[in-house]
């Protein structure tokens, strides 16, 4: 392992800090955390209203923005919009690998993963039988095969906990 500090587990220091806050109970604490949740609250739904505004000027100028810089529809839809979209989940996991929570920044990106192939293919496809376009979740062997493979690497090389540099390039090319 060539950075072992930055694969260590930093939980259980927090874990602990925790219990100290905890033990240190003044009273102020359900206050401290009512007040907590409402501004967590407010920031949610501000987020929620910026990011429909944004979303409505991105769609609105869509048409224009492909003619003039000479690329299709299709193209802004299929690649610049998905990655535009995935950029600030790449960020807070960049984020938390260089503060050193590894197995947090694997998880956001699991969860991704699982969230994509376990709820919106099947609504996609479902969504497609509403609307009267044919859609199935039948994949060809070819891909089905290099998915299994992708999979089998990435749990191969996670199985251990110990990362190199040679892995990451393994991970970089799935």
């Amino acid at each position: 392992m060539t950075h072992p500090y930055l694969f260590s587990d930093g939980d259980q220091d927090e874990v602990s800090t925790e219990e100290q806050r905890t033990n240190s109970d003044d009273g102020t604490s359900e206050s401290a955390s009512a007040g907590h949740l409402l501004v967590t609250v407010i920031t949610l739904i501000v987020a929620t209203a910026c990011i429909m505004i944004c979303t409505h000027f991105l769609i609105d100028n869509v048409d224009d923005a492909a003619k003039t810089v000479y690329i299709t529809n299709r193209f802004v839809a299929a690649i610049l919009m998905p990655i535009a979209s995935n950029a600030p989940e790449f960020a807070a996991v960049l984020f938390t690998a260089r503060n050193g929570r590894t197995s947090y920044a694997l998880g956001v990106i699991v969860g991704s993963i699982l969230q994509i192939a376990l709820l919106v293919i099947p609504f996609l496809v479902i969504l497609g039988w509403i609307i009267q376009q044919p859609m199935t979740l039948y994949f060809e062997p070819f891909q089905t095969m290099v998915l299994f493979f992708a999979v089998l690497l990435f749990t191969r090389i996670l199985r251990d906990g110990e990362y190199t540099y040679l892995h990451g390039v393994m991970l970089i090319e799935l």
